[in-house]
């Protein structure tokens, strides 16, 4: 069985914006783990125990090309954004509050997301 998921995105966001990006995540994803998907990463190791940790949180997850495009507007969009975030919650968490139009706003101004890097082909 082919897969549709035939497309990466990788968002950033600095790390104050923790709880909002969780609270955007829970949303944009399709399944339940959205909220827990955003990571610090680890830029390297101080001795064997200590790592240092960017001042940042990243989220990559494969996806449909579509899923891309629309979270590609949407990250432009916070209006739209903010749109789909209110939906998804009433739809799926009801006693959950979701995002803030200003949590969007805020969100859009800061999240970065790495370009698409074409299929590599091979010689």
């Amino acid at each position: 069985m082919q897969t549709p998921y035939t497309s990466t995105i990788t968002m950033t966001v600095p790390l104050d914006m923790a709880d909002i990006a969780a609270a955007i995540g829970r949303a944009l994803d399709p399944d339940t783990g959205g909220h827990a998907s955003w990571h610090r990463p680890i830029l390297s190791w101080l001795d064997d125990r200590t790592p240092v940790y960017a001042d940042s949180l990243v989220c990559s997850t494969l996806c449909t090309p579509e899923f891309r495009a629309q979270a590609e507007a949407m990250t432009t969009q916070p209006e739209l954004l903010h749109q789909m975030c209110v939906s998804e919650y009433a739809r799926r968490w009801p006693k959950l509050t979701p995002p803030a139009l200003t949590d969007c706003v805020l969100f859009c101004a800061a999240v970065a997301i790495a370009p698409l890097n074409p299929p590599q082909v091979m010689p």
